[in-house]
């Protein structure tokens, strides 16, 4: 679990993917990484490099994404081991890493220190895009109720009384509206400036 200025945020292994949730957006995740060729069994946040998922596969690999370098591949995969990892977990340093294999067998493994030691904006650097994708998965959301409504009312025969839902009055998209609506403005003032 990563906690954010919007809430929390957790880390979930499964489908042959890995996922990043928020606790606002119930309808999908807000990061993910690509569906694998084999099974990824655990995942775990490095306890000091917050912005580090630890990923173990079931082909005894042992992968490491940092969020904040690259979100569309992991920044170093080593192969344990020839049968499957289970289950892993890092130490409290956040350097040494314990994984578990279906034969019983632990294997510690040692990251370097680039991926064990947090620097000093990490945290706030992970906070910034976790609030970002959360914030444009709460628009994506907020418009596809609206898309699913708009389907409905005419599927049935016309407008209908809307229920009065606190989920389809999103702050976040009546700030992204006004917003834009204020950009269109400016931009209008700007056009007729021009001689």
């Amino acid at each position: 679990m990563v906690g954010t200025e919007t809430g929390l945020n957790f880390l979930t292994v499964g489908d042959w993917t890995a996922r990043v949730w928020s606790e606002d957006c119930r309808e999908s995740s807000i990061l993910w990484t690509y569906s694998h060729r084999t099974k990824l069994t655990d995942g775990a946040w490095n306890p000091v490099r917050f912005s580090v998922m630890l990923v173990t596969q079931w082909d005894g690999c042992l992968s490491s994404w940092d969020l904040l370098r690259r979100r569309s591949a992991p920044i170093v995969t080593a192969q344990l081991c020839d049968e499957p990892l289970l289950c892993v977990r890092p130490h409290e340093g956040g350097l040494l890493v314990a994984c578990g294999s279906s034969r019983g067998t632990v294997y510690l493994a040692e990251l370097s220190t680039n991926l064990g030691t947090a620097d000093k904006n990490d945290k706030q650097l992970l906070t910034h895009i976790l609030d970002r994708e959360n914030k444009r998965e709460r628009i994506l959301e907020s418009r596809m109720r609206e898309i699913r409504l708009k389907m409905r009312q005419d599927r049935d025969g016309g407008p209908q009384a809307l229920e009065s839902d606190a989920t389809t009055t999103d702050k976040d998209l009546e700030e992204a509206t006004d917003e834009y609506m204020q950009t269109i403005k400016e931009l209008k003032e700007q056009q007729k400036a021009i001689p």
